[in-house]
């Protein structure tokens, strides 16, 4: 709300934590006065845009040894050239500059009992004006600490892999509460671990429980929940800093192998079957394969400079995203045997933001996240429409990135840069868009290209995959596994139709498609109630119309319907006498 709107207050109203416990003065040609600030009633400066001016409010009270002046601050003025003080008996002992323009608090303690007086300047001294150019003050209390009432985590839950860390967080309430401080403890330390900053560590699998206790006894829990440490996955990327092809584990990333230069940037790179695809700065596709970097050129993308592409084993297509002279980001189809670049359409996330980094899972769902924003976003193949999942934490992430789907584990790894302090390797959860950093990358900079070898698609290992068959025999579950080699259908169990009351339950397919299967999958057998065409779980009249639209021209089933209507006679044909044999079914007749 501006630089603040003058309200329906008193000075004293708008300082004062509890209601006229203190009297303010504030005198001269430039008073303090009430306003609202980012929507908090407060007392503000009043010389702005006046140069080499002071403006001045305090209070005088009486305190005890041990306590306390207590007030939230903030202030928006160009930094180091105005400021804001706090003072104490004349005497300035706190400063604040720049565009600190949300509130924090402040706390005095009194070594000895008498009177005090407590002051705020605000200091114009350029003609230069920044920001609102102005010092805010509110909640001032002076007296005996105020003791806490409550702590709470947020979140009351935690996830955190073996080896790693986590930085809880919690609130002590109320905020002005004097003591913060809480104590931290696990109930398990050979699970979890926590120091008194808050940090928890994953230290085996398993459950605990870390209690914070406030200094008046006030006590919340959160659950940590340590699961498997990150997996041996190699990665294999292109490296601006050194402009060599690279390679790393994900649990040991502080330790690169440089493999050995490219001729040109290379930003994106995938993997499929045994081959490696690539597309360089100059708009070059080529070929190569796993860790080298000798490299076929196939042809050209287009005048699209592609930023991150990555191959879909559900469909068998490469897809990217880049951006063209005009600054539009689009998503686009690589041809795989020419490398033109069809353009699918524009990603419409905030803004247009661009998504910078683009990879895709094994089940074929692809994710990106922008460049300016660190938001993690669903990416429709087939329209470019997205669907935003969540912040990573890593806001700015303008520079060259990498999303690495592990394709053997179903995790997502982000080589991240987005800072010059704050870069390395994260993982990325799918479910929210929170991301948590797992270690540095040597020789960081920008990491980009980033593809792995799955071991079910590695030429050099052995290509077998297995397929579990769940299904029912005389009512039963019972499961088949079935190894073929990857990229081969296997050949399916027959599932028998199951004893039912007061049918039968019809097989009528299985729940995932099994064909040209790459990795190791699960199958169930999918049952319905004979006559219950419509699947609701109940035999209905309306399914019974509904049979008989079908019987008499005037309504399609699918292939699953067409088999739980076939109630009469079982003979492959759908006729009137299924509609009645399935209506006197309903009625219980």
């Amino acid at each position: 709300m501006g630089g603040g709107e003058e309200p329906q207050a008193t000075l004293d109203e708008a300082m004062n934590l509890v209601e006229n416990r203190h009297h303010f003065v504030t005198e001269g040609e430039y008073p303090w006065v009430p306003v609202v600030f980012n929507d908090e009633l407060c007392g503000a400066s009043g010389n702005q845009d006046h140069v080499g001016t002071t403006s001045t409010v305090s209070a005088t009270v009486q305190l005890n040894a041990g306590d306390v002046m207590r007030f939230d601050w903030a202030v928006s003025c160009r930094e180091d050239f105005e400021r804001l003080t706090f003072s104490v008996n004349g005497t300035e002992v706190a400063a604040i500059s720049g565009q600190n323009t949300d509130f924090v608090p402040y706390n005095y303690v009194a070594e000895a009992a008498g009177e005090y007086t407590f002051s705020w300047t605000y200091h114009k001294e350029t003609m230069w004006t920044e920001g609102q150019d102005r010092g805010y003050v509110k909640n001032v209390y002076a007296g005996a600490p105020l003791p806490d009432e409550i702590v709470e985590f947020a979140p009351d839950a935690v996830t955190v892999r073996k080896g790693l860390t986590a930085q809880l967080s919690w609130t002590v309430a109320p905020y002005y509460a004097f003591d913060q401080s809480v104590t931290l403890t696990s109930s398990d330390a050979s699970i979890a671990s926590v120091d008194a900053n808050g940090v928890v560590r994953g230290v085996n699998e398993g459950t605990a429980v870390i209690t914070a206790t406030t200094a008046q006894g006030h006590t919340d829990t959160c659950t940590v929940t340590v699961i498997a440490p990150v997996p041996h996955t190699k990665i294999y990327a292109y490296q601006t800093q050194t402009t060599n092809l690279i390679s790393f584990f994900t649990d040991d990333s502080a330790h690169v192998q440089q493999l050995g230069a490219f001729p040109a940037d290379t930003y994106a790179m995938t993997y499929a079957h045994g081959v490696v695809y690539g597309i360089d700065s100059e708009n070059n596709f080529f070929t190569s394969t796993p860790g080298s970097t000798q490299r076929t050129i196939i042809g050209q993308t287009g005048t699209a400079m592609i930023t991150a592409m990555a191959y879909n084993y559900a469909n068998g297509k490469i897809y990217a995203v880049g951006y063209t002279q005009q600054s539009r980001w689009d998503l686009y189809e690589i041809n795989m045997q020419t490398g033109a670049a069809t353009v699918i359409g524009q990603p419409d996330t905030v803004d247009r933001d661009p998504l910078w980094t683009f990879a895709i899972t094994t089940e074929g769902r692809a994710y990106g996240i922008t460049a300016t924003s660190g938001l993690l976003y669903e990416v429709n193949l087939e329209t470019a429409q997205v669907t935003e999942i969540g912040f990573t934490g890593c806001p700015g992430v303008g520079f060259c990135q990498s999303l690495v789907y592990d394709h053997d584990n179903g995790i997502m790894f982000w080589a991240a840069y987005w800072k010059d302090d704050a870069n390395g390797l994260r993982e990325v959860n799918l479910e929210t868009g929170e991301s948590v950093s797992i270690g540095d990358i040597q020789d960081a900079a920008q990491v980009c290209g980033g593809y792995t070898v799955p071991s079910w698609d590695d030429p050099t290992q052995p290509s077998n995959v297995t397929v579990t068959f769940n299904y029912m025999v005389n009512g039963e579950w019972t499961s088949t596994e079935v190894t073929v080699p990857a990229g081969t259908t296997p050949t399916a169990p027959v599932p028998e139709n199951q004893p039912h009351q007061p049918t039968m339950l019809m097989f009528i397919g299985w729940d995932v498609d099994f064909a040209n299967v790459q990795h190791d999958i699960t199958v169930t057998a999918q049952y319905a109630a004979l006559g219950d065409v419509d699947m609701n779980g109940e035999i209905q009249t309306a399914d019974a119309l509904l049979i008989a639209r079908n019987a008499i021209g005037v309504a399609e089933l699918t292939p699953a319907q067409m088999i739980l209507a076939d109630v009469y006679g079982s003979d492959g044909v759908i006729t009137l006498n299924d509609a009645l044999v399935t209506m006197r079914i309903s009625l219980g007749m």
